[in-house]
C-alpha cells in the first residue's frame, strides 16, 4: 500500500507518523544550531586545499573556499561504504565573495530564527539562499555546478571508488 492510499484509508494515523517525523527532525535541527546534545557533529566539518585528494577537520562554520596554509580550500563531503577507505565524493563551496557574504548571513539568520522557536525549523526561504550561492563538483573535475542546477544530481549520486555495489554514506569527523 502506497503513503497516499495509507493517508486516504487511515488520514489521521498517518498524519499523526509525519507530524512526529516532522517534529524529531526539527528537534535534532535545533540541537544542532543550538549548540545541544549531539551538537558536537556540526562543531567539525571535512575540507580539502587538494581537489580532494586528501582532507582534514576544521570549524565547521567556515565558509568556504578560504585560505589554508596558501591554498584554497573547500567542503569536502567524505564518504564511506564500510569496505573502502573514507574518500571525498564531492567537493562544495560558495560561488563568490558576495555568495560567501549572503550564506553567512543566511546561517546567522536560521540560528537566530532556532532560538525564537519551540520547534526549530529551517526557513526554506534561508536554506533556498544558501543553495543559490552553493556550488558543488567531483574531485578531479574541472566543472562547478550550481547546487540548484538540474546537473547537480549527477555529483550528489556518490559512489564507492573500488566499485563495490554498496550504497557510500556521508562520515562526519
Amino acid at each position: 500500500m502506497g503513503i497516499f492510499e495509507s493517508l486516504n484509508r487511515h488520514p489521521r494515523p498517518v498524519m499523526g507518523v509525519l507530524a512526529a517525523i516532522i517534529l524529531i527532525a526539527g528537534t535534532l535541527i535545533a540541537s544542532q544550531l543550538r549548540g545541544g546534545p549531539g551538537a558536537s557533529l556540526a562543531k567539525q566539518a571535512y575540507f580539502t586545499d587538494d581537489d580532494g585528494n586528501s582532507f582534514f577537520a576544521d570549524d565547521a562554520s567556515k565558509i568556504p573556499p578560504f585560505d589554508h596554509n596558501g591554498k584554497e580550500a573547500v567542503v569536502a563531503h567524505v564518504f564511506s561504504t564500510g569496505h573502502d577507505s573514507p574518500f571525498v565524493g564531492y567537493l562544495e563551496r560558495a560561488v563568490s565573495s558576495r555568495g560567501r557574504d549572503t550564506i553567512e548571513k543566511a546561517r546567522e539568520q536560521m540560528i537566530a530564527d532556532a532560538a525564537k522557536q519551540a520547534v526549530p525549523m529551517p526557513s526554506s526561504e534561508l536554506v533556498e539562499r544558501i543553495r543559490d550561492n552553493t556550488e558543488v563538483k567531483r574531485p578531479g573535475s574541472t566543472k562547478w555546478i550550481l547546487a540548484t542546477s538540474k546537473e547537480v544530481a549527477g555529483v550528489y549520486a556518490v559512489r564507492s571508488p573500488s566499485g563495490s555495489s554498496d550504497v557510500p554514506h556521508e562520515v562526519l569527523p
